[in-house]
């Protein structure tokens, strides 16, 4: 699979809209104004050759310090859009993808694969997965590296080490555990596993809200696992939002909270426990208190949707709706973590600042789902992986990428088109009467769009061997 760049142009007209502009060039420019207009067209030129996450043109005048340089809002004129062409190999078909480039940040660039991030990350995974070379020194590891690195392709703005490692963490504990229940080495009982792990992952909640948020994740159902939702509870069984615990699980649960991952039984249970024990404490070391109970709600939305994608998996062709399939993927995708992190990251705590970014969450989550389906299509044709978009749409069995140009075609359009509702939600937030951590956290957000696809473009997860 091949990518390039091929142009890119505004989506709207200027716009006065006070943002953050980083200029990584900077650093490399005396911190004074400049002495002669030749100076001052240096810097401007500077302007374009951003990185492309980054991607804002604006005027700028230099700053005095180089904490100013990174504190100050500044005027973006406009929010542009590029193409980037992905071709895939077995077949004449070439995916040309717009994507947003804002990405306006308001910190100064650091690398995420420092080595006392390297050094934490490494310690963190290797505590959870006993397969990890917890011997290799932090900064010869490769995996470590990669998680840090995914990280600031998709937020390289994060403000702070620890939401970080957060997320890194959480990339990790979803790759290795998606990896542990689509295994071949196994009979996975997946109902179990979830049973378990959201018992690890609970939040503490009032039974009001337990049962408001149960009737809320009904309505979302597929058919066949809502009927069986509502059956179980007519016969007085709890249903996957609230699942009994058999004694051997709970066991598990105590047993694997304070072992070390050389002492975790080689089975899939007990090894998906360790790891959830291993992260939760990880995310209570790092992250602020008061966020946690919307990063482990998140995670549990995540975790329940493996259920229904079991259920999805095992439905003939004619029965899966794309409508079914996009609101389960929108759970398992597991973005929806990584949000919640971002905003205990960017202050943005106060639930009426959180309802405002919810449009723009919602569109990035179809998004990724778009790339991941459309990027990783070839090896989910050769592995026949069937929770894929374009086979649900297509509802026949294929054996090649061709079969789907149409579907392909379509999937592309759908993405393009949704880019086109991140752009006009971003100039709302940008003009709207809502704080500066929203702003920072929906400029971070739109970079996702691109980093997202740089990553699933070079992921040797969606390419075929």
């Amino acid at each position: 699979m091949t990518t390039t760049i091929t142009n890119d142009r505004p989506v709207l007209t200027p716009i006065n809209v006070l943002a953050t502009i980083a200029v990584p060039e900077l650093y490399s420019l005396p911190l004074t104004p400049p002495a002669s207009p030749s100076k001052d067209r240096h810097l401007r030129q500077l302007l374009p050759r951003l990185s492309l996450s980054h991607g804002a043109a604006g005027e700028i005048t230099p700053p005095t310090s180089p904490t100013k340089a990174y504190s100050e809002r500044r005027v973006c004129q406009f929010l542009k859009t590029e193409r980037k062409s992905v071709k895939y190999r077995s077949a004449d078909i070439t995916l040309d993808f717009l994507l947003p480039r804002a990405g306006v940040v308001n910190v100064a660039p650091r690398k995420y694969t420092a080595p006392h991030m390297l050094e934490k990350h490494h310690a963190y995974v290797a505590a959870s997965d006993f397969t990890h070379d917890a011997a290799k020194p932090a900064t010869e590891c490769k995996s470590c590296k990669a998680h840090l690195g995914a990280i600031q392709l998709a937020f390289p703005a994060i403000p702070d080490d620890n939401t970080v490692l957060a997320c890194a963490a959480w990339l990790f504990v979803l790759c290795k555990v998606d990896d542990l229940l689509e295994t071949d080495e196994e009979v996975v009982d997946v109902g179990e596993i979830v049973r378990a792990s959201l018992e690890v992952l609970k939040v503490e909640k009032s039974l009001e809200e337990a049962l408001a948020e149960a009737m809320q994740e009904l309505v979302f159902l597929a058919p066949r696992a809502r009927a069986e939702s509502n059956a179980s509870t007519m016969s007085g069984a709890s249903s996957i939002f609230s699942p009994p615990m058999s004694r051997s699980s709970s066991m598990d649960m105590s047993a694997y909270a304070e072992s070390e991952a050389s002492e975790v039984d080689g089975t899939i249970l007990p090894r998906v426990l360790h790891i959830l024990n291993q992260m939760k404490r990880h995310l209570e070391d790092l992250l602020p208190e008061t966020c946690l109970p919307r990063v482990f709600q998140a995670l549990r939305h995540v975790f329940e949707g493996f259920t229904l994608e079991n259920d999805f998996r095992n439905m003939k062709n004619e029965w899966r709706t794309v409508m079914e399939y996009t609101e389960i993927r929108a759970r398992t995708i597991g973005v929806a973590p990584f949000f919640a992190m971002l905003e205990a990251g960017y202050g943005v705590v106060e639930q009426s600042d959180v309802d405002k970014l919810a449009g723009l969450r919602r569109f990035l989550t179809t998004l990724v789902g778009f790339q991941n389906d459309l990027v990783g299509l070839e090896k989910d044709v050769e592995t026949k992986e069937g929770m894929n978009l374009l086979f649900v749409r297509h509802r026949k069995n294929v054996d090649t990428v061709a079969q789907l140009n149409e579907d392909v075609d379509g999937t592309v359009h759908e993405h393009n088109g949704t880019v086109e509702r991140v752009v006009r939600e971003w100039h709302g937030l940008m003009n709207g009467d809502v704080t500066e951590g929203v702003q920072d956290m929906a400029n971070c957000l739109v970079g996702f769009v691109k980093g997202h696809l740089i990553w699933a473009t070079t992921a040797k997860r969606y390419q075929v061997e």
